[in-house]
């Protein structure tokens, strides 16, 4: 039946071209809609990556955010891997304390839980509330495992301008500028290697680079809150006081107002991040998406001149301790598994997607974050690419129905013939599937390659997106292959050569 099912293929190359086009059109559309769709996802999220730090926020111990319980007060649905009750605390909540969030060093969360550093939260006596940057090495295993490609600490000293005889407080944080290269332009997702990703853009200046490591440069947001004063002008320096640092015997930071040293930064750029928020449009119905300013008042430092300044003001000591992480996943398309892997590795700490925390902020904004249509594109897109999948099976099984009969009046069992049906599916479905990833990968190389990146960028894509094209294209041919394959194996011998 093996041999039968080839020579069906190779004595009518007219027909089997056909069948092999169809499976390739097939592999082309649901190629595209995979690549599309993580395109969009990880361009969608990238301005949220810039202010979180990465793609998913890691919280010490068990933090209840998403309509927090503030003192008490009856809770609802928890944040990332936790969830409350209703009535005032969680279940079995009967140790729990209040905490206090302290955002002059532990992190940005309260952009998106208002209130969480005046009201504070409530979590286990028992749970820590700080990382110790020292053990995260260790877990470097545990986190590779999960699917995290790096690891941000949130690292932040509080600090002050002061701009025509007035104060400001304009906070000191560091910057990883290796991770920002890559998420304020798009080349992660191969679209364009010097195109500044949607919703974040560089007003004047530039953006940190690597090569900043180490020097005494700063980049601030265009956007900036009440009482954070003027942005500096770009291309000049900034004189900032910073107050000095004693490191307790938990690693804690206490900060002496009284005694502060001055640090003189250059402003190399300002940057602009906007959010889109849906709203309803006033007086016309409908709604619409409105550009929402992310504002900030913070200073953007290297994270070597971050320790180099800490170091400073401290007497010689190191940062040992962070409120908050920001992870970077490995793959934007596994982001639910990744979730599921860290909450299973690290069951005492809270984990936040971005996605989570941007309607957050979004409903605090007035309004609610766009819907993600990928998910529906690519299941529109793969019952396309099976409909031409099994659209191709029957005719080829509609070309085989009188070779069928005869098989069949002849002895040959509904599994056999079934057997060398399915071997021309699987043989279709490969050489389709091959011809439509080289078709794409044509085209993103041609996309790739005009951006100005490299053959070796190029290369490290198509070898990546290799075997998930071809095993889906497979899984897509065979779900809906194999109905009509079986249905063509179970007709009667008679009622085959009767109907031919």
């Amino acid at each position: 039946m093996l041999r039968l099912a080839w020579r069906n293929v190779s004595r009518d190359w007219n027909r089997s071209v056909l069948a092999i086009s169809g499976m390739a059109l097939a592999a082309f559309v649901l190629t595209s809609a995979l690549a599309l769709s993580n395109t969009y996802h990880a361009g969608a999220l990238a301005r949220y990556r810039f202010a979180l730090g990465g793609d998913i926020v890691a919280l010490p111990g068990h933090f209840f955010v998403d309509r927090a319980l503030y003192g008490g007060a009856s809770g609802g649905e928890g944040g990332g891997a936790r969830g409350s009750v209703a009535g005032g605390a969680p279940a079995g909540a009967a140790d729990w304390t209040l905490r206090r969030w302290d955002p002059t060093w532990q992190g940005n969360l309260g952009q998106f839980v208002p209130g969480i550093g005046e009201k504070g939260y409530l979590a286990p006596a028992n749970d820590p509330d700080v990382f110790r940057l020292d053990t995260l090495q260790a877990s470097a295993g545990a986190f590779g495992k999960a699917g995290v490609a790096g690891i941000y600490p949130y690292l932040s000293l509080p600090a002050f301008t002061e701009t025509a005889g007035k104060t400001y407080p304009t906070p000191l944080r560091a910057r990883q500028a290796g991770f920002d290269a890559v998420w304020v332009r798009q080349d992660e997702v191969g679209v364009n290697a010097n195109a500044v990703t949607p919703g974040i853009r560089l007003v004047t200046g530039r953006w940190l680079e690597p090569s900043d490591e180490g020097r005494m440069v700063a980049l601030v947001s265009a956007n900036r809150p009440a009482g954070a004063g003027p942005a500096p002008a770009p291309d000049t320096t900034v004189t900032v006081s910073v107050p000095a640092v004693t490191v307790g015997a938990d690693g804690r930071p206490v900060f002496d107002y009284g005694r502060r040293q001055e640090f003189r930064l250059q402003i190399v750029g300002l940057y602009n991040v906007t959010l889109d928020v849906v709203r309803e449009n006033e007086g016309e119905g409908g709604t619409g998406s409105a550009p929402v300013p992310w504002e900030t008042g913070d200073i953007m430092i290297p994270s070597k001149t971050f320790e180099t300044l800490y170091s400073l003001v401290s007497g010689g000591a190191a940062p040992e301790i962070a409120g908050q992480l920001g992870l970077v996943v490995k793959d934007m398309n596994q982001m639910n598994r990744t979730l599921k892997a860290l909450s299973q590795a690290f069951p005492d700490w809270t984990f936040l997607p971005a996605p989570q925390l941007a309607g957050m902020m979004q409903r605090q904004a007035g309004g609610a974050i766009p819907a993600n249509l990928s998910g529906t594109f690519v299941l529109v897109s793969f019952l396309l690419a099976g409909a031409l999948a099994a659209g191709n099976m029957y005719v080829v099984i509609y070309q085989r129905s009188k070779q069928i009969g005869i098989l069949r009046s002849i002895g040959a069992s509904s599994r056999q013939v079934f057997g060398m049906v399915l071997v021309e599916v699987v043989g279709y479905s490969l050489a389709g599937g091959l011809v439509g990833w080289v078709l794409v990968l044509a085209l993103y190389s041609l996309i790739v390659l005009t951006s100005g990146a490299g053959l070796a960028a190029v290369g490290a894509k198509a070898g990546s997106t290799l075997v998930v094209v071809m095993g889906t294209t497979l899984a897509v041919a065979a779900a809906f292959g194999l109905a009509p394959a079986w249905f063509a194996a179970g007709q009667p011998a008679a009622r085959v050569l009767r109907h031919d």
